[in-house]
């Protein structure tokens, strides 16, 4: 039964990957031409510039034209965008991405167009606006896609940390954290070595951590890394005894004396301890949590602050757009979106806040997964 549900999940993702690689160059090449079609539309000399001066029956026809390119384009470039979301949604940068350059479509493309065309000439030519529409359009597509990818990262991120899998789904955590629990534990959330589910009462007893109340990985001595009390432990009458020795064996190989480390050779070692791992994996689960409320508090008490260089960098932005404009100073306006919304700044605050919980919870990982702090 398990063979037939792993056949066909094997068939259903072969499918899916022959029709998002089909979506994307499909896709594509819609999309360039269409794109191609509308550039040169803009750029030649009678195009859409000119379209006041057409008779009304061309005039229709050429607006109906660009409306039903700019459909082939929304459509082929959300098809582009979510083929590539499936494809490549192991990539924790696609998110930003998107989110990035839907920004840069929905404010840019108004601004884009004053450097060529006025506000009223904007407004008086239909085709135009249609372009620009589909152009925003587009980029709100993408970037609600970029935003469901970066919470899902960081939702993903969170079911790991508390499930103790990867992101492959394998478990994070190996040996006698899978099997051989002793009936009834419960670790703490913080815990010392000896109070994790590898200890066993035959190890702790000549444990030197448990003896001095110092957790392995301070004092660099345990019992999955110090031979002397690996030598002890396997010498203790008991079946336990015998278990953890043919275990030690398995992992290790024969244990047969103990030799001096250097402090680096004693740190080395301990990077590698399934024990140190739990404890740096306890630790995420305690430190990742307080990412959220920190965020929101500090969301909340530079609010003003952020919405204050949001709208900076929207007249600056404006400013600049006037600068490069090839129209007479006395024709170039600003586009309406020089006055924020207030729905555009808060929405502005919760792509801000999604982008540096992620970003705090890939350091906090790297701290303690990579650099084990």
């Amino acid at each position: 039964m398990a063979r037939k549900r792993s056949r066909k999940r094997n068939i259903l993702l072969e499918i899916l990957d022959v029709l998002t690689d089909l979506g994307l160059k499909l896709g594509g090449l819609v999309f360039i031409v269409v794109l191609g079609y509308l550039v040169y539309g803009l750029a030649a000399k009678n195009g859409l510039g000119k379209l006041a001066s057409l008779p009304p029956m061309d005039r229709d026809r050429v607006v109906s034209n660009v409306a039903l390119g700019c459909s082939i384009l929304r459509a082929s470039g959300a098809v582009v965008a979510v083929c590539a979301a499936i494809r490549y949604y192991v990539e924790e940068t696609l998110g930003y991405l998107m989110s990035i350059l839907g920004v840069v479509l929905y404010f840019g493309m108004p601004w884009g167009f004053t450097v060529w065309f006025s506000q009223a000439e904007l407004h008086a030519n239909p085709a135009i606006a249609t372009i620009v529409s589909g152009f925003r359009s587009l980029g709100t597509i993408m970037f609600l896609l970029g935003v469901f990818l970066i919470v899902r990262d960081l939702v993903l991120r969170m079911v790991y940390a508390f499930s103790g899998r990867d992101r492959k789904g394998q478990l994070f955590l190996i040996g006698e954290a899978a099997e051989g629990l002793q009936p009834g534990f419960r670790t703490k959330l913080y815990p010392q070595c000896w109070e994790t589910h590898y200890c066993r009462d035959f190890v702790r007893k000549v444990c030197p951590a448990y003896q001095n109340r110092k957790p392995c990985w301070r004092i660099k001595v345990g019992c999955f890394c110090d031979e002397g009390t690996i030598l002890r432990a396997m010498n203790v009458q008991s079946k336990e005894g015998q278990m953890f020795a043919r275990d030690l064996n398995y992992r290790t190989g024969s244990v047969t004396g103990t030799r001096a480390l250097t402090a680096a050779q004693k740190r080395t070692r301990c990077r590698t301890c399934v024990i140190f791992l739990y404890h740096q994996h306890q630790k995420y689960k305690l430190i990742s949590p307080i990412v959220f409320p920190v965020t929101a508090a500090l969301m909340w008490l530079f609010y003003p602050n952020i919405v204050g260089i949001f709208e900076g960098f929207v007249q600056f932005t404006d400013q600049f757009m006037r600068m490069v404009s090839f129209l007479p100073q006395t024709q170039v306006q600003a586009p309406e979106l020089a006055v924020v919304p207030g729905a555009v700044q808060i929405l502005f605050v919760m792509w801000l806040a999604i982008m540096i919980v992620s970003y705090a919870l890939q350091f906090i990982e790297y701290c303690i997964f990579r650099l084990q702090v």
